[in-house]
């Protein structure tokens, strides 16, 4: 049966696990590792806090010098006889928790494991599990050595300054009952400040003895008789959860769960609301201590040692934050690549997002980040902004996209003058941004002014590029090289200069060898005067449409294309040359009849056949167990030379092994 009692519909929520909430963890002890955290400091050695460590004091009315830490747990362990309480006392954080707008909380929960000494034990007929969150005035309980009063009374004066004087906060008490005895409630109270010099200051607890403790609420506790017994050796989680709701009232809630941590099944809950005034004069809303611990009491006879074993303290907090957006800057990017844009985003709860176009939304862009494929130079100086948003705020951060285009030249073409004339070469030129030009003749950078051969260079760094009384001497190839920040290229052309007219000069194209399926491309440089037209020819000597530039690019070449000789052809005035080149198409292997399995006894041989085709004929290698056999590699057959599209040649290729057991099937690998 779960125990649930519910004063008003917003404390039922707040007993409800936030674990999808945007939580900040301030602290969690697991009392492991190479440092664990002090255990009753003094005050000439507090101890470290962080957000792992801290300095715990033990306070008890028993004698609780059985208490250790480490080793993942920590054992409040006292020694009690009718009723008592024990209890650890820490600040978890230098920087107050300050709770000062609606929806804001901090919650603490510890788990522990059940053990004959608690539930269903030897200690009591009931028990109380205690947690509290305090504001220490940032003093923590430096008082050296355990805690423990043994029957002090109000007026002794052990504690005259230590302990946890001044601290303000609220308790929860989880309450168990046996069934041997009336069920006892559980409940929430504050705990005023403790001024005096006394040991009033000693404990925290709602049974410390501190003065002016006042349970504002009561709820239904837990009773063995009544309902599902806690398990001895399982975990159980205590959780106290104090949430800001206006500037005159909070909201506190105790929950016990099943389980190691506070997102589990809910056992037993109690809230209470309050506002500022009345019952609870001392409200705070700053927390940076705490205390957990235990309570037995009911008759006894005799002293029974009691241990409540704790494996893990968390502190959590709650503090919604307006959005921000940090690191979203302007990016330039190279036309027809890609790009993201991200930055890092911070907001309590996690802000919702949305990317923006030049102020307008992005259908479906409700990322972090923002992924642009193949930009375009369209997109140059757009604006990309993004908005974070959530119930606390919002934020629009934007960047500029610049995109930058490589360079690329068109129109540079041989060109021929006589000797004397004037040449100019002026190709088309683009780029973002503009691109720097350097002409080369020759492969070498070229310089304004006179020449060797008398004639005038201009415009060697700009375009066009003017020789004036061009002469022989200025023949050659010139190039031209842009470049800017997306990248360079280099274009070339060959000019002919002479005294009269000149034939054509051809050189190459060259003969290729081309993979079937991929490109491939004859080339050649041509000169003469005046500029030779240009014609390639098929296999069969018929001109090939629009090829008609020093470059021939043949598509996706297919084995019948084998042995096919292209032709170019250079005419001018003074004459014609043609020059021709050979195209061989090879052909990958391919395995066409895979070996079949086989079984065999000793005495049996084994016999593997594969066929495969190829251009050339292929080589064969056979595995065994993904090795290669050591056996000597098998020729295929000689095949007669042809330039009409083969024949599947059919090539089979044996491997015999004799007397093996079995003979599994080997891995063939393709040549």
């Amino acid at each position: 049966m779960k125990k649930l009692t519910m004063l008003a519909t917003f404390v039922a929520t707040l007993a409800v696990p936030l674990v999808l909430k945007s939580q900040t963890t301030v602290f969690q002890d697991t009392f492991a590792g190479s440092s664990v955290s002090t255990f009753n400091p003094t005050a000439a050695s507090p101890g470290t806090l962080n957000a792992t460590n801290t300095a715990y004091c033990v306070a008890a009315s028993k004698d609780a010098r059985g208490s250790t830490i480490g080793s993942g747990a920590f054992n409040l362990t006292t020694v009690a006889t009718s009723s008592g309480y024990i209890e650890a006392q820490a600040r978890f954080t230098n920087a107050p928790i300050v709770l000062n707008a609606a929806g804001q909380y901090v919650e603490i929960f510890y788990t522990m494991t059940a053990n004959p000494g608690i539930f269903n034990g030897q200690a009591s007929t009931n028990m109380q599990l205690n947690i509290g969150l305090f504001n220490t005035g940032q003093s923590g309980p430096t008082n050296g050595g355990f805690l423990w009063n043994a029957g002090l009374s109000a007026s002794s004066n052990q504690v005259p300054t230590g302990a946890c004087q001044n601290w303000l906060g609220y308790i929860g008490q989880i309450a168990f009952t046996t069934n041997t005895g009336p069920v006892q409630s559980s409940s929430l109270a504050y705990r005023p400040p403790q001024i005096g010099a006394n040991n009033l200051n000693q404990g925290l607890g709602l049974s410390s003895g501190a003065a002016g403790l006042n349970s504002f609420t009561t709820y239904a506790g837990i009773s063995s008789g009544s309902g599902p017994v806690l398990t001895n050796g399982s975990q159980y989680t205590v959780d106290l959860k104090i949430q800001y709701v206006t500037a005159t009232q909070i909201a506190v809630t105790n929950t016990l769960y099943f389980g190691a941590g506070n997102g589990g099944t809910i056992y037993s809950s109690g809230g209470w609301t309050g506002q500022f005034g009345g019952i609870a004069t001392n409200l705070t809303t700053t927390f940076d201590g705490f205390e957990i611990g235990l309570r037995p009491t009911g008759p006894k006879s005799g002293a029974v040692s009691v241990t409540n074993k704790i494996t893990g303290v968390t502190v959590i907090s709650y503090i919604p934050t307006a959005p921000t957006i940090a690191g979203l800057t302007n990016q330039t990017v190279i036309q027809g690549n890609n790009t993201t844009l991200s930055a890092t985003i911070t907001g309590v709860p996690t802000p919702a997002y949305q990317w923006q176009t030049n102020g307008v939304n992005i259908g479906g862009a409700t990322s972090p980040t923002l992924a642009l494929s193949n930009v375009q130079y369209a997109q140059n100086g757009w604006t990309y902004s993004l908005v974070a948003s959530n119930f606390v705020g919002s934020i629009t951060n934007s960047m500029t996209l610049s995109v930058i285009v490589p360079p690329s030249i068109a129109g540079l073409s041989d060109q021929a003058v006589s000797s004397g004339n004037t040449a100019s070469l002026n190709p088309t030129v683009s780029g973002v941004p503009t691109p720097t030009l350097q002409w080369r003749y020759n492969g070498a950078n070229l310089t304004d002014g006179l020449t060797v051969n008398g004639s005038t260079i201009a415009g060697s760094t700009s375009n066009p590029l003017t020789i004036t009384g061009a002469q022989s001497g200025d023949s050659g190839t010139y190039s031209l090289v842009a470049s800017n920040s997306a990248g360079m290229v280099t274009n070339s052309m060959y000019l002919t200069v002479g005294s009269g007219n000149v034939a054509p000069i051809l050189t190459g194209p060259t003969n290729i060898t081309v993979i079937q399926g991929n490109n491939g491309t004859f080339s050649a440089t041509v000169s003469g005067l005046p500029v030779p037209t240009l014609q390639w020819l098929n296999q069969t000597g018929t001109p090939i449409t629009s090829a008609t530039n020093n470059t021939l690019v043949l598509s996706s070449v297919l084995y019948s294309q084998n042995g096919y000789v292209y032709s170019l052809v250079a005419s001018n005035s003074v004459g014609s040359v043609t020059n021709s080149a050979t195209l061989t198409v090879i052909v990958p292997p391919a395995i066409t009849s895979q070996p079949s399995s086989l079984t065999v006894t000793n005495t049996q041989s084994a016999s593997f056949t594969v066929a495969a085709t190829g251009v050339p004929s292929p080589t064969y290698q056979w595995y065994k167990n993904a090795s290669p056999f050591r056996a000597a590699p098998m020729p295929a057959p000689p095949t007669p030379r042809s330039t009409s599209p083969p024949p599947r040649r059919q090539i089979r290729a044996a491997l015999i092994m004799c007397r093996f057991p079995t003979l599994p099937v080997p891995r063939i690998a393709r040549p």
